[in-house]
């Protein structure tokens, strides 16, 4: 899944006209979701950003570039000149090379989350994607911030029907996919955001999940972003308002379908019903929030609210000791009308 440049660059996915999804456009209403969800606002638009434009931007000068065997192209550039410092609130931004956890943060609410997410390749037609996610957010109606985390299969972002992993932060209107523009730093070589997981689980018999983690730095107030064990980079605080300082007012964990509202949803999870059970239908497990001392533990049950907003995906918790730290089953064949 992962391949490595030298100290001192950081990878970044060459993007094309082809795979650039034109107009990334995130609508709640066309969002068919199945998750679960502490706390609750509502979803966002984000900013449409001129195709040329943008890829000038993003397409950075690179030292050298590193062609996998799914036939995508990462160029290493130099760590200081990525396309994260093209934002304007960044300008003299100091790059971040580790968190430093403070022992005391008083009046925050939650400074991140994490869980095992179960990785899937559903098939998606063009002008759909489906998605399994870890979402943070804050804010009113009128300016959310969010970060969200996770795989997605998205033909139309990035050009085929492979499973990748995928970040979207928002500030009220403005945001991205992944680095498709200024505003996520990476600071590790080896790892690198938009990448395909060769390991997909197979139906009815071996499972894999990846951890992601996104937590905040209480001092400097940038969020987080760690693999397993690994940072991969981090958003910084002066990318927001809502999530500048205060910690996030809601977490969600789940799965997602976009259905572009022209033609019936696509398939979620495995495209089974969580009641297919455990290795027939997708699962998220050992949900985890981070308290006001930054340490990562399980949320009080009694916080949780689960939903489903459309019949043609549902959930159900897990149980025994796959739901340990609580965790569930969704998914659904999609078919809802537009």
């Amino acid at each position: 899944m992962w391949r490595a440049c030298k100290e001192g660059q950081v990878m970044a996915l060459r993007i094309t006209s082809g795979s650039y999804y034109r107009g990334t456009i995130l609508t709640a209403l066309l969002l068919l979701f199945s998750g679960v969800t502490i706390n609750g606002l509502e979803d966002q638009n984000m900013a449409d950003l001129e195709l040329d434009e943008q890829l000038k931007i993003l397409n950075k000068p690179y030292v050298k570039s590193i062609k996998t065997e799914e036939g995508d192209t990462f160029d290493c550039v130099n760590i200081h000149k990525q396309p994260a410092f093209d934002h304007p609130v960044l300008e003299n931004h100091k790059l971040q090379y580790a968190v430093k956890i403070l022992t005391n943060t008083p009046n925050r609410k939650y400074l991140g989350a994490s869980g095992q997410v179960n990785i899937q390749n559903p098939k998606i037609p063009e002008g759909q994607f489906s998605e399994a996610l870890i979402r943070l957010q804050s804010g009113s109606e009128d300016q959310i911030d969010g970060i969200q985390v996770g795989w997605m299969v998205n033909p139309t972002l990035y050009g085929d029907n492979r499973t990748r992993t995928f970040t979207l932060w928002t500030a009220g209107r403005n945001g991205c996919y992944d680095i498709m523009c200024p505003g996520f730093v990476q600071v590790n070589p080896k790892l690198s955001l938009s990448s395909t997981f060769t390991r997909i689980s197979v139906f009815g018999g071996k499972q894999y999940d990846f951890t992601f983690t996104v937590s905040q730095d209480p001092k400097s107030g940038n969020w987080w972003l760690k693999y397993k064990r690994e940072n991969i980079g981090y958003w910084p605080n002066s990318l927001f308002t809502h999530l500048s300082s205060s910690g996030a007012t809601e977490i969600t964990w789940g799965g997602g379908a976009f259905s572009g509202g022209i033609s019936n949803s696509p398939p979620m999870g495995t495209g089974h019903f969580a009641e297919a059970n455990y290795g027939k239908a997708a699962y998220i497990r050992q949900l985890k929030v981070a308290d006001e001392f930054n340490r990562l533990r399980y949320p009080d049950k009694s916080l949780f609210k689960l939903f489903t907003d459309c019949t043609c995906y549902d959930l159900y918790a897990l149980t025994g000791p796959l739901g340990e730290g609580f965790g569930f089953l969704y998914g659904g064949p999609g078919g809802c009308g537009p």
